[in-house]
Parts: C-alpha cells; structure tokens; sequence
C-alpha cells in the first residue's frame, strides 16, 4: 500500500512527499528492497551520491553477492554521477555480470545500451540496443532508444524498417509519429510530413515548434 501510495506522488509531481513517505517505510521496513530501490528514484538520493550508495550498500547486504538488483543500482548511479568515464568499465563488468547471469534482463541491456551510448561507443550501443529490441519489439521505449541512436549514426533504412514493422503490429504512439516526421521530412515528402504534424497538433494543440514547422511546410507547398 506504501509503495502504491508512492507511486501516485510520483505521478502527481510531489516529489517531497514521495520521499518523505518512502523514507518512513524503510524504517518500517528494513529489509524490503523494493522500498531501498524505489527510494533511489527520488531526486533527493540521486543528488546525494552518499546516500544512494548506502541504499545500494544495503541492498547488497540483504541480496548477498551473487543478487543482480544490487549490481543494477550501483551501476545506474555511476551511470548518473560526474565521474562517469572512471567508473565506466566497473558499470559495463556488472551489467554484463546481470546479462550472464540471466540473458532476459532487459533492464540491465537497456543500462548498458545507455552507457556505450554515453562512453561515445556507438557501434557497441547499436548493437545492444538492437538485441533489446529483438527481444522486446513492441516496447516502445526500446523502439524510440534504439531509433534515436541509428539515426545519430546515419542508418535511416533501419529507422524506417522499424517503423514499418510497428505499423505492422499496429503500434501508435506520438514518440513513433515523431521518427516517421523526421523519415518524411528526410525524404522531401511534404505532405505526409503536414498529415503527420496535423495528428500531433491534434494531442497538442500549444505545441509551438510543430506548429511553426507546419507553417513553413505550406508556404513551401504555395511557393
């Protein structure tokens, strides 16, 4: 019930409240690590390296050595802190640890896919998130990673093979509408680009930069 409590605080941006609540169930509850992990989510612990590396500590101590969990939370908070190019190879050796340990941990991938990502190993994130994504095809935050790195990577051919595989499978959401503008757009299609911004500005109506870039599509279509 605390920890459905919590999630409703998320959802409603009390931040404070989120964490004051989850703070008082881990007195209540020392040994819950669903309630160590959800309380490395509140933005009070993941400014405060300290804290976050007792709960990580903690974990650890409840899991034993062999327990993944603990791994994933000490790796996500090298991934978040300044010092990450010295921790790097310590996040990939646990990660990979996770994935040996259990190949369907999508999670941990997803982990390592962002921090190849971020090392600037582009060819190592591509092929980590493509597994991810073979694994998990209609997930749509796989789909919308994976794409955001292939077209920084110039492979657009394959942005637009996953969207036609989504199409396919009949997903919609506005994440995938905003890589099939950045295909028409791409290719000169004007018209299909216009449609695809009519059907954004329809879920968001205030959206200046959509609306603006609308505009300019049917001055160039008058000219």
């Amino acid at each position: 019930m605390g920890l459905l409590l919590a999630g409703f605080y998320n959802r409603w941006n009390e931040q404070e409240k989120r964490y004051q609540l989850l703070n008082s169930l881990i007195h209540d509850l020392p040994d819950d690590i669903l309630v160590q992990r959800e309380l490395l989510r509140c933005e009070k612990v993941i400014k405060d390296s300290d804290l976050a590396q007792q709960l990580v500590n903690k974990i650890k101590s409840i899991e034993g050595e062999e327990g993944w969990q603990w791994r994933y939370e000490q790796a996500k908070i090298w991934f978040q802190q300044d010092n990450f190019k010295n921790r790097y190879p310590q996040i990939i050796s646990l990660l990979k640890e996770n994935l040996l340990a259990n190949p369907d941990d999508q999670t941990s991938r997803m982990l390592l896919a962002h921090s190849y990502e971020r090392a600037g190993e582009l060819q190592l994130a591509i092929s980590t998130y493509r597994e991810a994504y073979d694994r998990s095809p209609q997930n749509l935050r796989i789909i919308d990673a994976y794409a955001d790195v292939l077209y920084r990577a110039n492979e657009y051919d394959r942005v637009d093979e996953i969207l036609q595989r989504a199409a396919g499978e009949k997903l919609f959401h506005p994440e995938l509408k905003k890589w099939e503008l950045q295909s028409y757009l791409r290719r000169g299609e004007w018209g299909s680009a216009g449609d695809i911004m009519e059907d954004l500005l329809t879920d968001d109506p205030n959206n200046i930069a959509v609306l603006l870039s609308l505009a300019r599509i049917k001055m160039w279509q008058n000219k």
